[in-house]
């Protein structure tokens, strides 16, 4: 169904448009690290949970796509994804497996929500704030699943895992924190997680 807007807008069209591509990507990375969470013998729940956000990736494409044209862009959908003709690589060992989550998942996804949680806040456009609560709503439990899956993957793999884990994070940290507001960030938030695991 085609959502209301308030008016067209071209500029929010593209940045819509943008936002479903990464979306619509982002089905594709979930499904591999479902894969390679069967594979290296996870608990049933950390792969449905895996399969659940993929899903739910599907539906934050639909609906940033549905913002997309609303706005007044192009009749855009997804397209083909351009998979490598060798296969999908998939973590070879829960070391791997773990360092990908530290980057891909913990600190991506848990900065994402916070930066999600404030452009829902500043956001004045009913149909664009419905989306992004929807959106939000989901990106806080992708953010958790990776979370989890880096307990499991250190409970089962011991010191060995939880060295590569805490490596990821500390090359994590030089990448992204290069501002005071971050530098709070990564203290009262990340440090708080990357203890836990």
């Amino acid at each position: 169904s085609r959502l209301a807007v308030t008016a067209p807008a071209p500029e929010r069209a593209r940045r819509w448009q943008a936002r479903a591509q990464m979306e619509h990507a982002a089905v594709a990375s979930l499904g591999r690290f479902a894969l390679a969470l069967v594979a290296l013998g996870a608990e049933p729940e950390l792969v449905a949970a895996a399969h659940r956000a993929a899903a739910d990736e599907v539906a934050h494409a639909r609906l940033a796509f549905g913002l997309a044209r609303a706005y007044g862009g192009d009749a855009v959908a997804p397209g083909a994804f351009p998979f490598p003709a060798a296969g999908v690589p998939l973590a070879r060992d829960l070391a791997e497996l773990a360092v990908r989550t530290v980057f891909e998942g913990a600190i991506e996804e848990t900065l994402g929500v916070i930066a999600l949680a404030a452009e829902h806040a500043a956001c004045t456009e009913p149909a664009e704030r419905r989306v992004l609560a929807a959106i939000l709503r989901d990106e806080r439990r992708h953010a958790l699943l990776a979370w989890r899956t880096l307990r499991w993957a250190v409970e089962v793999g011991g010191t060995s895992v939880r060295a590569a884990v805490r490596e990821a994070f500390a090359r994590g940290r030089s990448a992204v924190v290069t501002t005071p507001e971050m530098m709070r960030t990564w203290r009262e938030v990340m440090e708080p997680c990357i203890a836990a695991c």
